[in-house]
């Protein structure tokens, strides 16, 4: 064989080395492995949170948004409060679409939440796409590839996560699954009002 010959097959060899690489790192969408990555449950700390409830970085990832252009849909939203009596904190935010009149991402921490805690309840003995773990929580996720809504009872608190707008490549399921979790871990939710919160059982 001669050297042009051996050369040329050295090319080949290395052009085909190269695409292999390249199509490793890609997904099947043509969405990169980082792009599609799941979410960690715990919060991550370098990440201011909207509307007092919910990391800016999760939400940009779960949306396909630079974290910058995340915006809330301010005339919706709730920032998370503290009932000076109870202790316990309510909060609703909405992160605005950039195509959709539809809120792209609802974040809820909603308390008192009989009601709602019995909706949950239900969910979870019907049969959802994914239960938490029950040493976690008691709830629920169910969805399907363009939108998910996972909700979750801790203590007297009912804990809500839709996303009605998920980034191409991203499983929405998950992604609220995550997000329920980075919630409860980002503003500390205690199942029971804090220590030191007013005592209402008195008189």
């Amino acid at each position: 064989m001669s050297g042009e010959v051996r050369g040329r097959h050295r090319l080949a060899g290395v052009a085909l080395a190269l695409l292999a690489i390249l199509v490793a790192g890609c997904s099947d969408d043509g969405t990169d492995d980082a792009s599609s990555a799941p979410l960690p449950t715990a919060a991550p700390g370098d990440s201011d949170l909207l509307c007092g409830i919910v990391p800016r970085l999760s939400v940009a990832t779960a949306l396909g948004y630079e974290p910058g252009d995340v915006e809330t849909n301010h005339g919706d939203v709730t920032a998370l409060t503290t009932d000076p009596l109870t202790g316990h904190v309510n909060g609703r935010c909405l992160i605005r679409s950039t195509t959709e009149s539809e809120s792209a991402l609802v974040v809820t921490v909603l308390w008192p939440s009989i009601e709602q805690q019995q909706a949950v309840r239900a969910k979870v003995a019907g049969g959802e796409d994914y239960t938490f773990p029950r040493d976690f929580a008691e709830g629920y996720a169910s969805g399907s590839r363009s939108s998910a809504v996972a909700e979750v009872i801790w203590g007297d608190y009912v804990v809500t996560v839709v996303d009605n707008e998920p980034a191409k490549g991203r499983d929405p399921l998950k992604d609220s699954v995550a997000l329920v979790h980075q919630v409860i871990d980002a503003i500390q939710l205690q199942p029971t009002p804090p220590a030191g919160s007013a005592d209402t059982s008195a008189g």
